[in-house]
């Protein structure tokens, strides 16, 4: 039935997305359980349903069952929510909407939808707590609440009366101090700092900033989506380093799933592993199986098996 999903979306009918009278909040990510929508909906779907003038515009798409347990986690607020599945031009999407919502923080790298919703003007509500403290200036870019868990989601109902009040949305553009932590030239200095601490720990402190002598070989563990971090693996690229990304291949599939992933130019390698790999199966299954449930590795052992034969 997963492999039926991607051939039932092409053929579904393509709705277009209108806002409704009211308030309008959204979710522009993947439905993965990094973000833990559920355990975060189980909480705030009684605090949203308190206000019928708020819609919750959901754009992403997930596995089944993450995408099962949110739409139980949001069955109390009905049609108030709806969900749009994946998107290609999320550019077009933030302008759309009131406010951007972030999931719940202890599994989040940084925030990048948060991120870019300020660049295009669009303020955000997040959870008080890192990385959203370093993401959000509240009150500015945006506004944070406390954990739902903590307080069973007092504080987001609050921020919502007054919002809802007319309470006036920040101007996240406003903020170019801010932004400019996250930009192109913000990020290029910080892989050139982290590159400088690398060179400077394996040559025992001995390296000048910005005097790296020899490339590194960098592997990236590709899972399945990496519209951020190419940015990050085509700099390292550009800086002389040999750059690999470890990906699926289902029935000779290609990195081709973006725009970004078609630059015959980024000079990143790719090294393919296929899921359905026969004999080899057999042979990792169990250790693939207990990577799973411990540490959602999935096809852990055959990934390695494909870097030890590149190496």
């Amino acid at each position: 039935l997963w492999g039926l999903a991607p051939l039932a979306s092409s053929l579904a009918p393509q709705r277009a997305f209108a806002r409704r009278p009211g308030l309008t909040l959204g979710i522009v990510s993947r439905i993965t359980p990094i973000k833990q929508f559920p355990a975060m909906f189980t909480i705030l779907a009684a605090v949203l349903a308190r206000f019928a003038q708020v819609n919750l515009e959901i754009f992403g798409s997930g596995g089944y069952a993450s995408v099962r347990d949110f739409k139980r986690a949001l069955a109390p607020i009905g049609g108030q929510a709806r969900l749009w599945g994946q998107q290609n031009e999320v550019a077009a999407i933030y302008p759309q909407l009131d406010y951007v919502l972030s999931g719940l923080p202890e599994k989040e790298a940084l925030g990048l939808n948060l991120i870019e919703a300020q660049c295009c003007n669009t303020p955000v509500l997040a959870v008080r707590a890192p990385p959203f403290t370093e993401s959000v200036i509240d009150g500015v870019t945006g506004y944070l609440f406390e954990d739902p868990r903590q307080d069973q989601g007092r504080s987001f109902g609050e921020l919502l009366a007054r919002l809802v009040a007319g309470q006036p949305r920040t101007q996240p553009k406003l903020a170019v101090e801010h932004l400019a932590k996250f930009s192109p030239d913000a990020f290029r200095a910080r892989v050139a700092t982290a590159l400088d601490a690398v060179a400077a720990a394996s040559t025992g402190g001995n390296v000048a900033p910005g005097r790296r002598t020899e490339a590194m070989r960098i592997l990236f563990l590709h899972p399945k989506a990496w519209t951020g971090e190419h940015a990050m693996l085509a700099e390292l690229s550009r800086l002389g380093h040999e750059v690999c990304a470890l990906e699926e291949r289902r029935g000779g599939g290609k990195r081709e799933l973006a725009g970004w992933h078609r630059d015959p130019g980024d000079r990143i390698r790719t090294l393919w592993y296929d899921p359905s790999r026969g004999a080899l199966r057999l042979l990792t299954w169990l250790f693939d199986r207990v990577f799973r449930r411990a540490f959602e590795g999935r096809n852990l052992a055959h990934r390695m098996l494909v870097i030890a034969e590149a190496a």
